[in-house]
């Protein structure tokens, strides 16, 4: 609130309630002023590798898949199929990483001011990965290095992250051969989408022109011309409620849907309303980059969920020494 505008406030006056739930609340402060508006929505679900599918699922339909895959459980009895029958060599997954989602789904309440709620909120999570990395359901691949494109490419692994900006950016961009070779499969458990990545776009109060910097932040992600644009140019998903009343707004790029072989966008948007929000922290910093890569290191290297969370929020507590338990 002290570095930037607040966009509903005059003479700004952006209505808040024209904005996707969730969109609007990412980047509001405790008031519920509105301090940015979303570059590109990053609700994310899993692309699932057809061959993959049709291995061990029997079915290369997306409604299928999630149907046969509806909770967690059935996620980590999938990983221990594909391990039984893969050889050593299938996985259900590159890394713990690219199932972060089973955290960012249940962001809220982790603090309590300075108190940290990890050991209690995450119980059960903690307890899913740890069987993903206990039982090598999943590689170790390290989530950014140069392994990660060539895996992208192979038939080894069967889900990956799927955030909003992915298909193009990540998909196309790192795995142009494997066109033609996704499905997108709705969250666990019941479609939930979590938020992967994302950034806000922000006027500075002491900007020279601010009305300058709020018109043109809100006419590309505010207006029925602007988020058309963005849809045509970089793949994205409205911010705004009005784009969603028309079914047939979300129609996807035609180089995406050559790759994908499908309408992507319309599935990002039929499960739009349906993303848990990140809860956004003075911790974030740490809590959603150094800290959770030690933790899913210590579950790699054989410690338990209580070990592994302790160290993530012994991290946290060195980085911001004020964090109680």
């Amino acid at each position: 609130k002290d570095l930037f505008i607040d966009m509903t406030a005059d003479p700004y006056n952006l209505d808040k309630d024209s904005l996707v739930g969730w969109v609007g609340d990412l980047y509001s402060d405790a008031s519920g002023a509105v301090r940015g508006i979303e570059i590109g929505p990053a609700p994310s679900t899993f692309a699932v590798r057809k061959s993959m599918a049709e291995k061990y699922l029997g079915t290369t339909d997306p409604d299928e898949i999630s149907e046969k895959l509806k909770t967690w459980d059935d996620v980590v009895e999938l990983g221990r199929k594909i391990k039984q029958e893969g050889g050593g060599k299938e996985f259900l997954a590159a890394n713990l990483n690219e199932l972060v989602g089973i955290l960012k789904q249940e962001s809220k309440g982790l603090f309590d001011g300075t108190t940290c709620n990890m050991k209690s909120q995450w119980t059960e999570q903690f307890g899913i990965l740890n069987t993903l990395a206990s039982e090598d359901l999943v590689d170790t691949l390290e989530a950014d290095g140069p392994e990660i494109p060539a895996a992208l490419e192979s038939d080894n692994y069967f889900m990956w992250q799927c955030a909003m900006w992915q298909p193009m950016w990540t998909f196309m961009a790192s795995a142009p051969e494997s066109a033609g070779q996704w499905i997108l499969m709705s969250t666990p458990p019941g479609g939930k989408m979590f938020v992967g990545g994302g950034m806000p776009l922000c006027v500075p109060k002491d900007a020279k022109n601010p009305m300058g910097g709020f018109k043109y932040i809100t006419y590309f992600r505010c207006t029925m011309d602007g988020v058309a644009f963005s849809r045509d140019n970089f793949g994205d998903v409205a911010d705004i409620k009005e784009a969603y009343e028309d079914p047939a707004f979300h129609t996807t790029p035609q180089d995406m849907r050559d790759y994908f072989q499908c309408d992507v966008l319309e599935q990002y948007a039929k499960y739009i309303e349906n993303t848990e929000v990140l809860e956004l922290t003075p911790y974030d910093k740490t809590l959603w980059s150094d800290g959770v890569k030690i933790a899913f290191q210590a579950l790699e290297n054989g410690d338990g969920a209580d070990q592994a969370m302790q160290a993530y929020v012994d991290e946290l507590k060195r980085v911001y020494p004020e964090i109680t338990e």
